[in-house]
């Protein structure tokens, strides 16, 4: 039988992950494809989906192309809206740890599991007196009788080489080092690796020690080339230090997780992508006081040497390329069930079937800069009411006048002249649209709340007829918060071409106080909003607070609606936007117990305003606050969760990192112009559609 004939896509000509990648699958596949060039391939095997992407569509014509999942699929998929393109070329998706299953699944995008693979001929235990060893630590003058912590994970990217790359974490890793060195244990830090210059600077201002195994550029001078490793290398360092410390928020395979376990270097991480899969549960945190904890325990007795070769076991096991290539010749041997892409260059008259103004815009769009709104006219479909009103009212104005200033015409439930209608829920004249949208050609991007229900505890109807209206006109779904997302499919809707967009607050309205005041001296001011008294709004919580805290240590104020009554708290009615945002930048510590919220929008504009958070553990709170806060479950704890923070204010505060109106704002035009340049947007093509639509009613 002839083996099938592959394609390798994806390299990044930087010797780096995805080039390492390419060599270690071809090297796994050896004896079962053929690797040749795409013209002549049956089949494109793809590093990540945006090589798929980058292909001419006609080379992909009656080829199966499957791709690997690099990050977390609902974060960093269904949050870029450019993957919509790349769904229907693609018939499976390679999942390397048992969370992108579950996400797969969820999605019901067909997928299947596949390990990373590493090279343990290059990542292996050397032993601290190896040659290699010793020779670094003297050429880099490392001290010798000092507890390494080792870290090689790029803090910034290429397009601004100042702030730090939030999703790897380096602020986080930045104060983990600092609060050990403040408690007088004997760290040193080894760092290495390309575009590091944030956590230099940042460790210098801790005054952190610390080593960098590189070359210094000019400020602005990519140093990728100067300061990427050969894998070998790296393999001596993990030789060298005594911890490696991976500190992404989120990620889908960090390459020192497996690295740092092949080469027998204890490991602790954030519980991101493979991690919970390889690492012992004790090598896990989720905030910096647990990372700080874990180390020093290590420091002072070794508790972290027992998983030393656990790990190095299950690397063995999983990952080896002698590992891995039966799980591959499996699915080779079951591909025929993945549909080969279909596709067809589309001829002028299907375009202008849709409408001539449509194929003006769409032709327009096409031949423009990807993150320009010039010329685009939007229209916005709600309600508006004059503030102080509901979050979705705030956060639909403030959208609008984000994408004004990217050049974006935007209009108030218009129909005529329009390139792509924006609905918000149903909070608008439902019928007027319906009417037109039945005559005329629309994209309409539709973002939903909820589920309503959950968090109002009624209204199961609204709910009902938003997916109806999701069903029937909806080009693409916004979902605010992957909470949301996972509700919305397990109580069995199925909104049209998901994507992923956090909310995010007015920056001219709410943001940090010039100079953020330290609360020495002076009682701790905490303080919560809210537009609506319902009692999932969490009274019960605020009430508890106002009976159990230390009012000599602390003053609260709550902003808003509330059907309480509290002998301590300070309530403050609810007040226009500008004067909520000076509100919130008077006080230090943001308090939210509202219950099966999707993306509180008062909890946005709180740590916009630099508050970090106490939050109840529910809904989309913990995706917003991050390591920038202390969850707690309920009354029982909430007041723990308080003198938590209060301990240690500074650090929280530092970790405040909520998404920005201009990266939403950004994300919103990525869409859009995603909806009026797809081949994509036929509901039929897509996989989390319903089998059949209930028109609106």
């Amino acid at each position: 039988m002839n083996r099938p004939r592959v394609f390798l896509a994806g390299p990044d000509r930087h010797n780096w992950a995805f080039d390492e990648n390419i060599r270690l699958t071809a090297l796994a596949l050896d004896g079962i494809v053929d690797v040749v060039p795409v013209e002549e391939c049956d089949v494109v095997h793809a590093m990540w989906w945006r090589a798929v992407t980058a292909l001419p569509r006609h080379l992909l014509h009656g080829k199966r192309v499957i791709t690997y999942t690099n990050d977390d699929p609902y974060l960093r998929i269904l949050g870029d809206a450019e993957h919509l393109a790349a769904r229907p070329l693609i018939g499976l998706w390679l999942a390397r740890n048992r969370r992108e299953v579950e996400e797969y699944r969820t999605l019901g995008m067909r997928c299947a599991f596949v390990p990373r693979i590493i090279d343990l001929d290059v990542f292996r235990p050397l032993g601290r007196d190896a040659a290699a060893v010793r020779e670094v630590r003297t050429r880099w003058g490392i001290p010798d009788g000092r507890y390494l912590i080792g870290n090689c994970q790029r803090d910034t990217l290429l397009e601004d080489l100042t702030s730090p790359k939030l999703k790897k974490g380096p602020d986080i890793f930045a104060q983990v080092v600092h609060h050990l060195h403040r408690r007088g244990l004997p760290i040193h830090v080894v760092l290495a690796g390309p575009r590091r210059r944030w956590i230099r600077r940042r460790l210098e201002a801790l005054g952190v020690p610390y080593t960098y195994l590189g070359h210094t550029l000019a400020d602005g001078e990519d140093d990728i080339r100067a300061n990427t490793l050969p894998r070998p290398e790296l393999n001596v360092l993990y030789n060298l230090v005594d911890l490696s410390v991976v500190s992404s928020r989120d990620e889908g395979h960090p390459a020192a997780v497996t690295e740092s376990a092949a080469a027998g270097c204890r490991i602790i991480s954030t519980p991101v992508g493979i991690a919970p899969d390889l690492l012992e549960p004790v090598c896990l945190y989720r905030s910096v006081d647990e990372a700080v904890a874990l180390v020093a325990r290590d420091i002072e007795a070794g508790a972290l040497a027992p998983t030393v070769a656990v790990h190095r076991a299950r690397v063995n096991a999983r990952h080896a390329i002698a590992a891995v290539a039966p799980v591959l010749k499996d699915l080779y041997a079951e591909l025929d069930i993945v549909p080969a892409v279909t596709w067809e260059p589309r001829p002028a008259e299907r375009l202008r079937a849709h409408g001539s103004r449509l194929a003006r815009a769409a032709r327009r769009v096409l031949g423009m800069p990807r993150r320009t709104g010039a010329g685009l006219v939007v229209s916005i479909w709600n309600v508006f009411y004059p503030a102080p009103y509901g979050g979705a009212n705030q956060f639909m104005r403030a959208l609008g006048h984000a994408l004004e200033a990217h050049g974006v015409r935007v209009v108030e439930n218009a129909v005529h002249g329009v390139d792509v209608h924006l609905l918000q829920g149903d909070g608008f004249n439902l019928d007027r649209f319906l009417r037109h949208f039945r005559r005329l050609p629309m994209r309409v991007i539709h973002r939903l709340d909820g589920p309503v229900h959950l968090y109002r505890g009624f209204d199961r109807d609204k709910d009902e007829r938003v997916f109806r209206l999701n069903a029937e006109c909806a080009t693409a779904s916004v979902m605010q918060s992957v909470w949301s997302l996972e509700q919305t499919v397990a109580m069995g809707y199925r909104p049209v071409n998901p994507v992923l967009i956090y909310n995010a607050a007015d920056p001219v309205l709410f943001h940090p106080a010039p100079a953020l005041e330290a609360p020495h001296g002076r009682r701790l001011r905490l303080v919560s909003s809210a537009w609506s008294d319902n009692p999932r709004k969490g009274g019960s919580v605020y009430r508890h607070l106002d009976e159990a805290l230390d009012f000599s240590r602390f003053e609260y104020t709550f902003v808003g609606r509330t059907s309480e009554r509290f002998r301590n708290v300070r309530v403050v009615p609810p007040l226009p936007t500008a004067e909520l945002g000076a509100e919130l930048r008077t006080h230090d510590v943001f308090i939210t117990a509202s219950q099966n919220d999707p993306c509180s929008n008062a909890l946005v504009e709180a740590l916009t305003s630099g508050l970090p958070a106490v939050y109840r553990r529910d809904g989309g709170h913990p995706e917003l606050v991050g390591y920038g806060g202390v969850p707690f479950e309920d009354e029982h704890d909430v007041v723990d969760a308080v003198e938590r923070l209060a301990a240690d204010l500074e650090t929280y505060r530092s970790l405040v990192t909520p998404p920005t109106m201009r990266e939403v704002a950004m994300q919103y035009l990525t869409l859009i112009h995603e909806v009026l340049r797809g081949e994509w947007t036929g509901r039929a093509a897509l996989d989390l559609v319903a089998d059949a639509a209930e028109p609106v009613r």
